[in-house]
């Protein structure tokens, strides 16, 4: 695995769940450089480094000052519930999620034998169909609360109208003090202007 400093993180558990042959791919340096320039876009692997580096940062301030509730959007095998339970004292943490991700999801902790915290609660979901408040309220998130929301790597992925509904809703449960968090692409990238670096290579990945 590479070791240099700006490169490695807390994250203990993705190691856990790579399947065994990547993990003997990221063991070496050399092969692994390979297989970044072979399948990953110029500088995509560098951004979701920086990118876990910061949504770690947020979430752990988040817990430090005793947030209620955490709502961590489109999770797929986001592990920080898990990987930052120690610092947690009563924030509930909500991941939403498409039902056949967390299904896997799941079955993935439990091979490992992870134990899945009291506090964390799954909500499957169809972010461009689902009504948010309702599927979150039958969950237990309660309105008004101090609340971090979280979108790492989803408004990319959602329509004009998911994204406005979803940003709404953020605005109409939250408390004075909440916080959100996500990323975004210019819509540039998505009419395939090509200005940025990379990002031809990235429309095709993601593609």
């Amino acid at each position: 695995m590479d070791k240099r400093e700006c490169y490695s993180g807390p994250d203990d558990i993705a190691y856990l769940l790579v399947p065994s042959l990547f993990k003997l791919l990221i063991k070496f340096r050399w092969p692994f450089d390979i297989f970044k320039r072979i399948f990953f876009a110029r500088g995509i692997y560098e951004y979701v480094i920086a990118r876990t580096t910061y949504f770690d940062a947020v979430f752990t301030e988040a817990l430090e000052k005793g947030f209620d509730q955490i709502v961590i959007f489109g999770a797929g095998f986001d592990s920080r519930a898990l990987r930052f339970s120690k610092c947690n004292k009563d924030t509930r943490i909500f991941e939403l999620d498409a039902p056949i991700t967390q299904q896997e999801k799941r079955k993935a902790y439990l091979s490992k034998r992870l134990t899945i915290p009291k506090n964390l609660i799954f909500i499957p979901i169809d972010f461009n169909k689902d009504c948010l408040a309702k599927k979150t309220a039958g969950a237990g998130f309660i309105a008004g609360k101090k609340s971090l929301f979280m979108l790492e790597g989803v408004t990319m992925y959602l329509s004009q109208a998911a994204i406005e509904s979803t940003f709404r809703f953020i605005e109409d449960v939250s408390a004075t003090g909440s916080m959100v968090v996500f990323d975004y692409i210019y819509g540039g990238v998505l009419r395939k202007e090509n200005k940025y670096y990379g990002e031809k290579d990235i429309y095709k990945t993601v593609a």
